[in-house]
């Protein structure tokens, strides 16, 4: 029996969003008693809570979201602890190694890291203790051509976003603050992120979920 997790942060609106970026706003518009239909309107960046970005983000010319095809968004993934790396900043190359030990990276793989620093959602530390990845490890990860990165970390790594621009400059498609990765770690699962198809986007929320078992 294939299990399901849920991978995804709840979409409130006093979920953190990045310094400089308007908070989550979500307003009721209509009225099941008065109007016939209750719904809601809602105003936020692409990049909030769980969320997917892709090359338009940090490359010029790059491809928005609804560009991407549906199965650079799905597909097997690797789920990495580094969480003994919380609150150390960078992990290194030879971190990774150490971490990956016996288990491989293979092509087409999506990698996602479990650091623990969902735990600090709320939390000022929660934008500053993430576990972000270098320059060397982001190469090592473009070798080995997987299709995708992912952290439980709101970004993969920190100013001036190298490692971003490495990634999406070959369409690998990055996944952030994801959540629930905990009981995932070091396992092999199928990984699915897909984003609403909103034209011209640099990214999307998205309802991300594991499979395996």
């Amino acid at each position: 029996m294939k299990k399901i997790y849920d991978l995804t942060l709840p979409l409130t609106t006093d979920i953190p969003v990045f310094p400089g970026q308007p908070p989550l706003s979500l307003l009721p518009w209509s009225d099941l008693k008065i109007h016939g239909s209750a719904t809601n309107a809602f105003f936020m960046v692409e990049h909030t809570g769980t969320h997917l970005d892709v090359p338009a983000h940090f490359i010029e010319g790059g491809r928005t979201v609804e560009e991407i095809p549906l199965e650079r968004f799905w597909g097997e993934a690797l789920v990495l602890d580094v969480s003994s790396y919380l609150g150390r900043g960078e992990l290194r190359l030879p971190d990774l190694e150490r971490v990956l030990g016996e288990k491989d990276i293979k092509e087409g793989d999506i990698v996602l890291f479990y650091s623990g620093v969902d735990k600090l959602l709320g939390k000022p530390e929660y934008f500053a203790q993430g576990v972000f990845l270098t320059e060397e490890v982001a190469k090592f990860l473009i070798d080995k051509k997987v299709k995708g990165v992912g952290t439980d970390s709101p970004s993969i790594d920190s100013q001036p976003f190298a490692v971003h621009r490495l990634l999406l400059a070959r369409e690998i498609i990055i996944y952030e603050s994801l959540t629930n990765l905990r009981e995932l770690r070091s396992k092999r699962i199928i990984f699915v992120g897909f984003p609403l198809k909103l034209k011209g986007c640099t990214g999307s929320p998205i309802r991300a979920v594991a499979i395996c078992g």
